[in-house]
């Protein structure tokens, strides 16, 4: 079964700051909220101009990730510069990225560890 999703159930945290000095970051450790009653999902989004093979995750995401699990998504959004031309951007959607970071070592690259 589908799940509607309207603007009334989308909070988007940091929408604004553009436009707004007094724009406070609440560093909640994801972007956008998605209230569907039962359940209540969480998006970071990471973005790149080029087709960048990485991307940085802050502590606040990271404490997020491991206490929200499976409604906690990555949204990697590659090639913006395509938005000005004829291309395509592309979309990557990790569910859950903590495990999968945790299973396959390999895909990070450093951590900072304060003792």
């Amino acid at each position: 079964m589908l799940e509607e999703v309207t603007e009334k159930n989308i909070e988007w945290f940091n929408k604004g700051f553009e436009n707004n000095e007094n724009h406070t970051d609440l560093s909640l450790g994801y972007d956008i909220g998605i209230n569907l009653g039962h359940r209540f999902i969480k998006l970071e989004v990471k973005s790149s101009f080029q087709d960048a093979g990485y991307y940085k995750i802050t502590r606040n995401e990271l404490m997020e990730m491991a206490s929200t699990g499976k409604e906690y998504f990555v949204l990697k959004v590659n090639s913006l510069k395509e938005l000005s031309g004829s291309g395509k951007i592309n979309i990557t959607v990790e569910k859950s990225p903590l495990w999968r970071y945790l299973e396959d070592l390999s895909r990070i690259k450093s951590m900072e560890v304060y003792g």
